[in-house]
């Protein structure tokens, strides 16, 4: 007769919990709200979402730095996984505020339909590049070469495309610059600014072996755009409810995973 240790130990092994984190900038703010929502916050219990710590306006922001994440990271398994939301508004720099020039942007079959003057495509889209690589991709390698969990980045939102929304509500780096006392930008140009830096995005990742995972489909209009249920009262951030699908969204990852058992 078998004993009760020996039944216990010829049990098939449940495989432990996965560690999810999420790291990254302003972008984590959407999700941190909706980890903050008491009616659905158990729903997204298994997650710990950490902003970067940075200085703004002589305060301290976040929690972590890249450094201090690096070595909390640095523990986990390949059955855990870490979510990047570092950087996300490359685009948003060249492509809010409307120049007293007008100008459009040539696509790659160098069409246009207007008299505007012409920007090449390849012209911007080097521009938004080189912002990606050397500010998120610098942050990403480092992320990739400190832990054996399976990593993900999240994409920033897609543009707003409601331009009396942005001139009543935009962030003081937007005003600054003239926003408010300038008009915003056509909608099609901030999207098109934005669909170029989730190309480089994606070239950025595959090279760094990371999966890039794109906004959340029920958040995103048809056209492109952020759903308008989705804004934050800002430029380029999205809102709580935006959050709780991208966790949403992650959970699908993490769980669509344990149970096929595959590995990234």
């Amino acid at each position: 007769m078998t004993t009760f240790w020996e039944r216990l130990v010829s049990l098939p092994r449940q495989r432990k919990t996965p560690q999810i984190y999420v790291f990254g900038d302003s972008h984590t703010v959407a999700l941190l709200q909706a980890l903050a929502y008491e009616k659905r916050a158990d729903m997204f219990k298994e997650i710990t979402v950490l902003r970067v710590r940075k200085s703004k306006d002589g305060k301290e922001l976040g929690d972590e730095s890249v450094d201090q994440f690096c070595r909390r990271i640095a523990r986990l398994k390949t059955d855990d996984y870490v979510f990047s939301a570092i950087g996300g508004n490359q685009y948003a720099i060249i492509s809010t505020i409307k120049h007293e020039r007008d100008f459009i942007v040539l696509d790659r079959h160098g069409n246009h339909s207007t008299a505007a003057e012409v920007v090449p495509h390849r012209a911007l889209g080097s521009y938004i590049e080189s912002g990606v690589r050397h500010s998120d991709g610098a942050v990403l390698r480092k992320i990739r070469a400190a832990t054996q969990a399976r990593l993900y980045h999240l994409s920033p939102p897609p543009p707003k495309s409601d331009n009396e929304f942005i001139r009543k509500f935009h962030e003081t780096r937007f005003a600054a610059a003239g926003l408010g006392l300038l008009e915003p930008t056509d909608p099609a140009f901030r999207l098109a600014c934005w669909k170029m830096q989730q190309e480089s995005l994606s070239t950025l990742c595959a090279d760094v072996n990371v999966k890039l995972l794109p906004p959340p489909d029920n958040a995103v209009t048809q056209d492109g755009y952020l759903g308008r249920a989705f804004y934050s009262k800002d430029v380029t951030h999205a809102n709580r409810r935006y959050g709780e699908q991208v966790l949403r969204q992650i959970l699908e990852v993490v769980h669509s995973r344990k149970d096929s058992g595959t590995h990234a």
